[in-house]
Order: C-alpha cells, then sequence, then structure tokens
C-alpha cells in the first residue's frame, strides 16, 4: 500500500500528546522527533523483531535480509510521515516504548515513481550483498522473500472480510516496550494515543493486526473493538503450510477504533 499522506507541514512537530503516571515514574507519550530516528530502527531491531511471535517463528528476526528489509521500511517510508509514537521518561531522552504508526489512504491501489524505485534499490542492494558479505547467502535471501510472503499473507487472512468505510487509516508497524518497563500499562497508553493524533489529522479510523495475546489485551485496555479473531491453529488447520508449529501466542486478532461519524 502506497504512503502518500504527508502531515501537514503548519502541525506542531514534534508534539507531546499525553502525559502520565506508571508504578511511581511519570512518562510523556510524544511524536518520534527525526533526530531519534536512528535509535528508534535500532530500538525495533533490538526488542521488537525478537519478541513478534511471527517473526520468531519464521525466523525472521535471524535473517540480515529482512532486518535490512524492516530497517529500510521504516527509515525511507514509515517514519517519513512522522506518525510515529515515542514514550519517554519524563525528562529523559531514553525510549521507553515505541509505536511505528504509518497512514494508509485506502483510495489508492498503486505505487509511485519512488516506491517503485525504492523496491528496485531494495532488490539491487541484497545481490550486491550476497557478493561481497559472507554473511549474506543466496539461499537466506530466498529463505526470507518466501517467510515474508508467508507472514503478509497471514496478515490478508485476517483482512479478508473486514471493510472500513473510512479513506484514511492510521495502522501501525510494530507496538513494542522496553522489557525492563513492560507489564506497567505502557503499550496500552502509546495506543490510547493514536485516538488524539487522528483527531488531530482528521483521520477516522485507526486499525491494526494483532499478533500476540498480550498486544490483543493492549489494545483491548487501550478501547479497540475486536474485528475479527482467529487461533493460529484455526488458520494452521484451514491454510496448510502457512504457518509454522511453533508461535509463542495462541490467538491473532484484527481490531480497530473508530473517531466519529463515517469509519
Amino acid at each position: 500500500m502506497p504512503l502518500s499522506w504527508k502531515r501537514p507541514v503548519s502541525s506542531e512537530y514534534p508534539k507531546v500528546w499525553h502525559r502520565f503516571s506508571a508504578a511511581g515514574e511519570n512518562f510523556v507519550i510524544q511524536d518520534l522527533p527525526e533526530s531519534m530516528n536512528e535509535e528508534a530502527i535500532h530500538f525495533m531491531k533490538v526488542y521488537y523483531h525478537v519478541s513478534e511471535p511471527l517473526t520468531v517463528s519464521y525466523r525472521l528476526h535471524e535473517n540480515l535480509f529482512f532486518l535490512d528489509y524492516c530497517d529500510s521500511l521504516f527509515r525511507w517510508m514509515i517514519l517519513k510521515q512522522k506518525a510515529a509514537l515515542v514514550c519517554l521518561k519524563e525528562g529523559s531522552d531514553e525510549i521507553i516504548g515505541l509505536n511505528m504508526n504509518y497512514v494508509v489512504n485506502l483510495s489508492e491501489d498503486s505505487y509511485g515513481i519512488k516506491d517503485l524505485w525504492r523496491s528496485f534499490y531494495l532488490i539491487v542492494q541484497e545481490i550486491y550483498h550476497v557478493c561481497t558479505d559472507r554473511r549474506y547467502t543466496l539461499a537466506s535471501m530466498l529463505e526470507s522473500h518466501r517467510n515474508i510472503k508467508r507472514y503478509q499473507n497471514v496478515v490478508e487472512v485476517m483482512r479478508n472480510g473486514v471493510m472500513f468505510n473510512s479513506e484514511q487509516i492510521l495502522n501501525g508497524g510494530g507496538l513494542c516496550v522496553s522489557p525492563k518497563y513492560r507489564n506497567r500499562g505502557i503499550g496500552a497508553e502509546l495506543l490510547k494515543t493514536r485516538e488524539q493524533f487522528c483527531e488531530e489529522f482528521n483521520i477516522k479510523l485507526t486499525s491494526n493486526v494483532f499478533t500476540s495475546d498480550a498486544a490483543g489485551r493492549c489494545a483491548a485496555k487501550a478501547g479497540f473493538i475486536t474485528e475479527k479473531e482467529l487461533s493460529y491453529d484455526t488458520i494452521r488447520q484451514n491454510y496448510p503450510g502457512l504457518l509454522p508449529d511453533n508461535i509463542g501466542s495462541n490467538t491473532i486478532s484484527l481490531r480497530s477504533m473508530s473517531l466519529g461519524k463515517g469509519a
């Protein structure tokens, strides 16, 4: 899906959206500043990819091609929209949690020249790595492409049959909280803050496919409603070969939050 939405130049950025307290400490949720983009990308690599159930079950967290692909997706597409939210401890620049949000326009079904060029560049970069770096092999490149496609197909299974009456949707490319700050409700606070972001920019709906039981509970706590929920066993039975056996979660869900009329 092309990411053509642009944040209005006149809008405040980075903006502080929410303040809250948890376990006796004060936190702030704000736009991710551009100066922290690379730190945020590293945060997702270190904490998110190694804990997200599908990524781990497909062993993508160990695949250098996949990690490079995600870095590029964040750096050149998602973070360009300036829609990502970061949770910081009050008075500190330490990243406590991240929600890599992005806005999609459902009315657009084709990619522009820039998007096609980025895809071509990534392929050339992968081939270059295979030829020049022993850590990168042709087998791991093909495995990365195969398992990314399987992952995308699982997401499509969840989205099939669910229709949203909204031209723009705020989606998330990853929700993650630093391990030492988990179980304090910070993930739910990040998801709640999407509502303020959407209201600011007249986006009528936010939705996400939540791949873990814990993420689904966070979403429910934040006010998301369940559009579709399936057990991984059900998907495995209905779509043989799509899922591996070792998924560290029981269910996957598509959840949404509507804001105002028209969603």
